[in-house]
């Protein structure tokens, strides 16, 4: 079933990946599975020590690591950005 370009905008307005989640293959998942368990690795001990930068429990890093990757997968408007666990500023 195709949808109109008034539906697509419609579901892309509330749910961006709805524009490019049907297009997803999975031939692309195990490379994404690796990608998303080395970011988990780096992010993990990143985020306790952030935390614990700013005087907050260790699992305030951890929630506020994961809370920021779940609303950038929600809001994310195309497949192929590029999410950086560093901030620009070090640069």
């Amino acid at each position: 079933m195709k949808l109109s370009s008034f539906q697509r905008t419609k579901w892309t307005r509330f749910f961006p990946p709805a524009s490019w989640l049907a297009s997803y293959r999975l031939a692309w998942l195990p490379s994404d599975a690796i990608a998303g368990i080395t970011l988990a690795a780096y992010a993990l001990p990143v985020s306790l020590a952030y935390a614990g930068l700013a005087g907050l429990p260790p699992q305030v890093g951890i929630y506020g690591y994961l809370l920021g990757g779940v609303g950038y997968a929600l809001l994310v408007l195309h497949v192929s950005l590029r999410s950086d666990p560093l901030p620009p500023f070090p640069l």
